[in-house]
């Protein structure tokens, strides 16, 4: 198959690869995705424009009859399937590991 990438996307990939290895050969033991996820989770997380804020809003957020809900507990509870636990059970098991109330709506939304 042929597809083609933007030539933007090219240089950010060539260069972290450039900068992975400048800091590979000072550093044997450094690893620049575990160095880098903290800043591009904060990006993916806070967005700085109106679309972006959007689009995350969208991703994150589902609304419902009962009102907004958090799609991140709809995603686990539709992955966590598995054994002879009920998808309640898990859903609720990830939310206590998350900090999270299985039934918490989100406010303010």
């Amino acid at each position: 198959y042929y597809f083609t990438l933007p030539s933007y996307y090219v240089l950010v990939m060539r260069s972290f690869v450039t900068l992975e290895g400048i800091a590979f050969a000072a550093d044997p033991d450094f690893n620049m995705y575990t160095t880098s996820s903290p800043f591009a989770l904060r990006r993916l997380l806070l967005p700085r424009t109106k679309t972006g804020k959007e689009l995350l809003e969208q991703t994150l957020i589902e609304r419902k009859e009962t009102g907004p809900r958090l799609r991140l507990l709809s995603l686990l509870q539709g992955r966590l399937m598995y054994g002879k636990r009920s998808s309640k059970q898990n859903a609720s098991g990830t939310a206590r590991l998350l900090g999270i109330q299985p039934s918490a709506r989100v406010r303010g939304v």
